[in-house]
């Protein structure tokens, strides 16, 4: 309490002290705002109780910002050699001031070279060696950003302009703001702005840099593109073209987004035209990143070509979509190609065939299986004989082959027509292909014959199955089968099984009534050699029968379905078939017990005929 009534004593002295200046006029200086208004129209005694009121707010508000070391009144404000001080002022402990009348406040702001200050520890006017950054006082380090949103570096005060990167979050002192801030993301500056152009940094890599934000260049710069060079810490001019993948100058295989393909040397970018291997890297624009290639290809001024291409040595290749094939076969005159040597699109003068690039001499099989024969690519179709073992090019084998056999040729064709091979099976030749005739010859059908090297005529009607003749068949027995075939093509389908169609023909035969014309022996007795026709015909022509005339029917529609081992059987009153040793009776099949008497097992006396007839 003793204290607390000094120190009211206190102000009461202070206050009236100023009271009695004020009144005595005295005080010229302007009258603290808090309470210049109240004391215009307060008497000096009115005044003394004001100023009590007051005279703390006022002293504290001096007191705060009273340099250490400064010379100084009790008044709180800075002296220099007795005189109040205005200007930049640094006391003992390093705090850059700025004084107006004796008040200071710590300086927050960049103070520039040369500017004049006094030094309290030196008693002393200065200057600054250079422009310097100062934050409540004290010489600033670290990142800060002028009014201007210049970026410094700063070291003890001292200011650089920034250029380089500075990471995101990165902390600096904001004028602007009068506080500090972070980063919001990673950002280039060039002398303190941010950048937006190219930059080649301290490593020769080059960045595309839009407002600060870096991206290695990948992709072509033209010549004479500007650019920040960082070690050189000026703006050149790129003096060519240059090509960069992740900001360095490229050197190897390039895909631009066109896809169009170029090598590349340090950054100089030629359109390919050539093969590229299989497996070979590139960069693909396209996907950003390294690629290889899937396949060997072939370009022409960059692009993956299709067309006619002769290469360095003068070979011939077929391209499609860059896959390249050795041409095989004619190219037409006029035809356009790429010439590798002469580096442009050229026309064939002549047609011209080629073997695996070259162009040929010798014989040659087209893909129609057509001989010709070829000088210097020029071909003639071949009419003549050529002998075994002459060695030709197969297009259609792809490679060398050689006749097994003397040919003859008419107009590059091989002859065609029925030809009767060494194994002594008629065949029907068309173009080289040979297929098993599997029909009726009939007589005077023309044949080329392989043993006897000369075309001959049938001396009568002959069924072929499978190119064998059916000896067993007379000609009756020809036209009986002729009869069968045309039942088996109406009631089946080619595609259907041998079994499939016998089983559509026993359901064509069921229908067939049952009529009796004559007893077996009456027929056999008639005609030994052709009885089977006989009564075959019962049902292909009349479409009535016995079981005689059922089953012989139903025999030789079984060998037209394919089957080859076909007989029929009697007991000389009944008849059945068998067929690879099953039994088949067409009669008993429809009258009787179907699964016992089609492709049945032999049960009961039917396993033993009293006599049989093979087809």
């Amino acid at each position: 309490m003793k204290g607390m009534a000094k120190f009211m004593n206190g102000k009461r002295i202070v206050a009236y002290a100023c009271a009695v200046a004020l009144a005595a006029g005295l005080i010229t200086s302007a009258p603290s705002p808090v309470f210049a208004a109240e004391i215009l129209e307060e008497t000096a005694g009115d005044a003394v109780q004001v100023l009590e009121e007051h005279t703390d707010t006022v002293l504290t508000e001096r007191a705060q910002v009273t340099p250490s070391d400064a010379q100084q009144e009790d008044d709180g404000l800075v002296y220099v050699d007795g005189a109040v001080y205005s200007g930049y002022y640094m006391d003992g402990a390093g705090i850059m001031y700025i004084v107006s009348n004796g008040a200071a406040q710590p300086v927050t702001q960049m103070a520039g070279k040369g500017t004049a200050y006094y030094s309290a520890a030196e008693k002393m006017q200065k200057t600054l060696p250079g422009q310097t950054a100062f934050v409540a006082g004290k010489a600033y380090t670290g990142y800060c950003m002028d009014s201007k949103n210049k970026m410094y570096y700063v070291k003890s005060g001292s200011c650089a302009l920034k250029t380089g990167t500075v990471k995101k979050g990165t902390e600096y002192y904001s004028y602007k703001e009068s506080r500090n801030r972070k980063l919001t993301k990673q950002t280039l500056y060039v002398k303190g702005k941010v950048y937006s152009g190219y930059y080649m940094d301290s490593k020769n890599k080059m960045y595309h840099v839009k407002k600060g934000t870096c991206t290695l260049k990948t992709g072509t710069v033209k010549k004479g593109t500007s650019y920040y060079s960082y070690q050189e810490g000026k703006n050149r001019k790129l003096t060519k073209q240059t090509l960069y993948v992740k900001g360095k100058a490229y050197t190897g295989y390039y895909m631009d987004s066109k896809n169009k393909m170029y090598h590349v040397k340090k950054g100089t970018c030629t359109l390919k035209t050539g093969t590229v291997k299989k497996g070979t890297g590139y960069y693909s624009y396209k996907a950003k990143k390294n690629r290889k290639l899937s396949k060997q290809t072939l370009y022409v001024k960059g692009k993956a070509y299709t067309g006619y291409y002769m290469d360095s040595k003068n070979k011939m290749y077929h391209v499609k979509k860059g896959s390249s094939t050795l041409k095989t076969g004619m190219v037409k005159e006029g035809t356009e190609y790429y010439s590798y040597k002469a580096k442009k699109y050229q026309k064939l003068s002549k047609q011209t065939l080629y073997v695996k690039g070259k162009v040929y001499t010798g014989y040659y099989m087209d893909s129609k299986n057509k001989m010709h024969y070829v000088e210097q690519g020029n071909c003639t179709l071949l009419t003549g004989t050529v002998q075994g073992g002459t060695g030709y090019y197969s297009y259609s084998e792809k490679k060398d082959c050689v006749l097994p056999s003397q040919t003859l040729y008419v107009d590059g064709a091989v002859y065609n027509g029925y030809y009767l091979g060494a194994d002594n099976r008629m065949y029907f030749l068309s173009n080289g292909t040979y297929t098993p005739v599997d029909t009726v010859l009939n007589m005077g059908t023309a044949y080329y014959s392989c043993n006897e090297n000369r075309v001959l005529a049938l001396p009568c009607d002959k069924l072929y199955l499978d190119g064998k003749a059916v000896e067993s068949l007379t000609p009756n027995g020809v036209a009986v089968f002729q009869k069968a075939r045309a039942v088996v093509q109406s009631v089946s389908n080619p595609a259907d099984s041998k079994e499939d169609k016998l089983y559509k023909c026993y359901l064509w035969i069921k229908k067939c009534p049952y009529i009796q014309y004559r007893t077996t022996m009456d027929a056999i007795n008639a005609d030994p050699v052709d009885w089977d026709a006989t009564f075959a015909n019962d049902i292909f022509d009349s479409g009535a029968g016995c079981c005689v005339s059922l089953s012989c029917a139903f025999a030789y529609m079984a060998k037209a379905c394919g089957f080859e081992r076909v007989t029929i059987c009697s007991d000389t009153k009944h008849a059945w078939v068998d067929i690879d040793g099953r039994l088949y009776d067409p009669l008993f099949a429809k009258d009787r017990n179907f699964s016992t008497n089609y492709n049945a097992a032999y049960t009961d006396y039917r396993v033993h005929a009293a006599f049989t007839k093979e087809l």
